[in-house]
Order: structure tokens, then sequence, then C-alpha cells
């Protein structure tokens, strides 16, 4: 069982940011939180975050291979935001 936390695959062009399990059954937050909302939380919700960080870092890796430095600049926020909602 893996935490609850990001995971990074390392590749050549980079990194990518992967959606961990979950240490736990979506159920097992019953009756407080729904199975279905747990799962259309963490494979849906969760996951766009996931996808948004690898989205913006693909982007930050062709900058740099460019040098283009205010591709670089403007990337960082959707990097901090999706980065932060995926930890």
């Amino acid at each position: 069982v893996r935490p609850f936390a990001t995971q990074l695959v390392s590749t050549r062009a980079g990194s990518t940011a992967i959606l961990p399990d979950l240490s736990y059954d979506y159920a097992e937050l019953e009756p407080h939180i729904s199975a279905e909302i747990m799962e259309l939380h963490h494979s849906k919700h969760h996951q766009t975050y996931v996808n948004n960080l690898n989205n913006a870092m693909e982007v930050q890796n062709e900058a740099l291979a460019k040098g283009d430095t205010a591709k670089l600049i403007s990337v960082q926020g959707a990097i901090k935001f999706n980065g932060g909602g995926h930890v």
C-alpha cells in the first residue's frame, strides 16, 4: 500500500505525476461519505489535478528546451495550483 501523497515517475523527458491508489476501499468511510462520492472525488476530481499538473510540466519541459523564459514564468501558476491540488 502506497501512502496517499504525490507520486512521481521519472522518465527521460522528466517526471510524471500519477494518482496513487487509496490505502482503503471507497466504501470504508460510509455512512459519513458514500462510496460513490469517494470514487467520484478520487477518480475524477483528483485525477484532473494530476492530468493538469502533467500537462503543465510538459509545457515547462518544452519551454526549458527552447529557453523560453516568458513561458516558464507563465506556467508556474498552473504547476503550483494543480500540484497543490494533487498533494
